[in-house]
């Protein structure tokens, strides 16, 4: 174990990665609502070669050669989709989808690094509760969210 289970590290961890995920989600539905599905998605699963990177320079682990060529891929699908979002004027800002793409990798990262240091349904049971926080909190932060919040649940 990276952690003994009597250290706060391996509860907040958790709690960490499932924020994320809360915001990682929202971000989702408001990008989804601005721009077309298909090049979003796309590019939102950039992330492996994020994480693939991180374990890299922190974990110090070495890719298997068919991970090079994985990578290979993946960045000329993200360039062939990028030139294709600049031909299509896409609805929503880059950064709104670089953020998805960081807090996504983040957050697997997180769970690579700390998933030997609690037992599994633990460390699920509490991202899953946090997982919900952060788009709670911003509908009851801002009122325009709000106003369209309650309209969709009488609908």
């Amino acid at each position: 174990m990276l952690f003994p289970l009597n250290n706060p590290l391996c509860f907040f961890i958790p709690i960490i990665i499932g924020t994320l995920i809360g915001i990682n989600i929202f971000l989702y539905y408001f990008a989804i609502d601005k721009s077309d599905a298909t090049n979003l998605v796309g590019l939102i699963y950039f992330y492996p070669v994020v994480v693939g990177i991180l374990s890299f320079i922190f974990l110090k682990e070495i890719l298997p050669l068919l991970s090079y060529l994985g990578i290979i891929l993946t960045l000329a699908g993200v360039i062939m989709l990028s030139a294709r979002m600049n031909s299509i004027k896409m609805n929503i800002n880059i950064l709104v989808i670089i953020c998805m793409i960081l807090i996504t990798a983040i957050a697997e990262f997180l769970m690579k690094v700390f998933t030997n240091t609690m037992p599994v349904l633990n460390g699920i049971a509490i991202t899953s509760i946090f997982i919900g926080f952060p788009p709670i909190l911003v509908v009851l932060f801002c009122k325009k969210l709000r106003k369209e919040f309650f309209i969709e649940l009488k609908n």
